[in-house]
């Protein structure tokens, strides 16, 4: 198995995340941060006057994700 890291911010809350991949804690903190300030000056400047946001830090497995989506495929298509 290949465990990765990956940021997932959500810019307005219910929507698709921004992912970006990382390679260590570091990378992670310095986008999560970037990300945080980018919001805080938006909120101050009032360019999005109301919004809610959401940024997480993943740990995932690539062979995991398939594996679960192969088991949605098949629950779905057993279902029909």
């Amino acid at each position: 198995m290949s465990k990765k890291l990956r940021v997932s911010h959500f810019p307005q809350v219910p929507c698709e995340p921004f992912i970006a991949e990382v390679k260590d804690l570091y990378e992670a903190k310095k986008i999560m941060d970037t990300l945080a300030y980018y919001d805080l000056f938006q909120y101050k400047n009032r360019i999005k006057p109301d919004y809610t946001n959401v940024t997480v830090l993943e740990e995932w497995d690539v062979s995991g994700l398939v594996g679960l989506m192969m088991k949605l495929v098949l629950t779905i298509l057993t279902n029909i």
